[in-house]
């Protein structure tokens, strides 16, 4: 019976020791996992964090966006000040352009086409603004370009305030259709 007593003490004194090292300390769970509330406790904090971060984040967005709209306004002023300008083939066809609508050869009361003269109509009012042609000549001789319309404030009747005429001729007065460029500064 000695040994059944020594066993009965024995299993006693093993339970005791598994229950007390599994016994609650505080902020811990028994077998030494952390327990919940720190866990809730530690990830409260951390989402705290992040959206004081997120809040921050959106405010460096809302900031970076206010100044692109600015750098965007700044830009648009400034190619509002670019010159306008036209690369015109002879048959009025256009090979480069920033601020044309577009371009054609005059025609007279019949309908036909205006030999050497060029309707050239912009984006905007250009009947305050200085106006340069230079005409490229298909042969060795010289050409002149003339510029009508809404020059110096004096509106043409025939264009509107957007458009030019441009006339080319021959080092002999003859009106000749050849290949020009024209810009637009304002």
């Amino acid at each position: 019976m000695k040994n059944g007593k020594a066993l009965l003490v024995s299993a006693f004194l093993s339970l005791t020791l598994v229950f007390t090292s599994q016994a609650a300390v505080p902020g811990t769970q028994g077998g030494g996992v952390p327990s919940l509330d720190a866990r809730v406790s530690t990830l409260e904090v951390t989402v705290a964090d992040q959206g004081t971060a997120g809040a921050d984040l959106q405010t460096q967005v809302n900031d970076l966006q206010s100044q692109l709209s600015g750098v965007q306004d700044e830009l648009l002023t400034l190619q509002s000040q670019l010159p306008k300008f036209a690369v015109v083939e002879a048959d009025a066809t256009l090979r480069a352009s920033r601020g044309v609508q577009s371009v054609r050869q005059s025609r007279d009361g019949s309908g036909n086409l205006l030999t050497g003269h060029y309707e050239v109509f912009f984006d905007r009012n250009v009947s305050r603004c200085a106006v340069t042609v230079t005409a490229e000549p298909v042969f060795s001789g010289g050409i002149t370009a003339s510029v009508n319309g809404t020059l110096r404030g004096i509106p043409n009747p025939t264009l509107p305030d957007n458009g030019f005429i441009i006339v080319l001729s021959d080092d002999l007065f003859h009106r000749v259709n050849s290949r020009f460029n024209v810009i637009v500064t304002c």
